[in-house]
């Protein structure tokens, strides 16, 4: 596919902004294996707690990750009642063919990003064909909110990605302007509610020198039922930490919006709109 092939430039100037995670034991409820144009795609899932399933949350890990470092914020996400589709992708040390894939490499991050998009577009069909009655979230950290953008209408080098409508996103650590991959219009289309979390210590390498950066999604896309969360003192772990005082915090805030937007709780939404925290700023367009 011609986007697997573009953009080659600027891989080296995106794998600077984001680290690699450690990957602790499987935590999920159970997996399926999800066909693909390449094969398969192993997907970890957390199922929602009881009968009623207020939607599905297709979520993206943060690059050199794998889902079950997210095990406590997806956890928190199936105890409300959504279930939760995480792809073990190429770059995840979980994944069978990780040991032969130099990340580092340019063409290394080719075949991670590659193997994503596929990965996520299968995942989105699926979910389509087996959960086509609940609304469904694409939500993810750092990279893993990248892909999700891709997926949600946004404008990119290798065009907006086809596949089933999605109902909102949820963005952790959201990518700023990328050479050739993140431009000044590629926020601009995106019309369904969204909100982004990051925090004031959320920075690193030359691409986010600053966490101002990482705001760029909220500014530029379509104005309405958007949300931006800085936690003052957040890193850039913030929706993998376990032991922490922003956990419950970064869990609550989350799942409010969920159910405002996805469940339609006419009380979540109130309270999204005038929620205040210590530490915590919210600002709304």
């Amino acid at each position: 596919m011609t986007w697997r092939r573009r953009g080659a430039a600027a891989m080296g100037a995106l794998l600077l902004a984001i680290g690699t995670l450690a990957t602790p034991a499987q935590a999920q409820d159970r997996f399926v294996m999800v066909p693909t144009e390449q094969g398969e795609t192993r997907v970890e899932v957390w199922d929602a707690l009881g009968d009623d399933v207020r939607g599905v949350i297709l979520f993206g890990s943060g690059w050199g990750g794998s889902p079950s470092n997210y095990d406590l914020l997806l956890s928190s996400f199936a105890g409300a009642g959504y279930s939760v589709f995480a792809p073990v992708t190429l770059d995840s040390a979980q994944h069978p063919g990780n040991d032969g894939v130099d990340a580092n490499s340019m063409a290394g991050a080719q075949a991670i990003i590659g193997d994503r998009m596929v990965a996520t577009m299968a995942l989105r069909n699926w979910l389509e064909e087996n959960h086509g009655s609940k609304p469904v979230v694409l939500a993810g950290h750092s990279f893993g909110s990248y892909v999700a953008f891709t997926q949600a209408e946004g404008k990119w080098a290798f065009g907006p990605l086809p596949g089933p409508d999605v109902d909102a996103i949820l963005a952790f650590s959201s990518p700023g302007q990328v050479p050739q991959l993140v431009s000044e219009t590629s926020y601009t289309t995106i019309d369904v509610p969204m909100m982004v979390v990051t925090g004031t210590e959320d920075v690193g390498g030359a691409t986010f020198p600053n966490w101002e950066l990482h705001r760029m999604a909220f500014d530029r896309s379509q104005p309405g039922d958007k949300y931006l969360v800085v936690f003052e003192g957040g890193p850039h772990s913030l929706p993998r930490l376990e032991e922490d005082e922003w956990v419950w915090r970064v869990q609550s805030i989350s799942l409010t919006f969920l159910d405002a937007y996805v469940a339609n709780i006419a009380d979540a939404r109130t309270l999204l709109e005038t929620l205040k925290e210590p530490r915590v700023r919210i600002e709304r367009r």
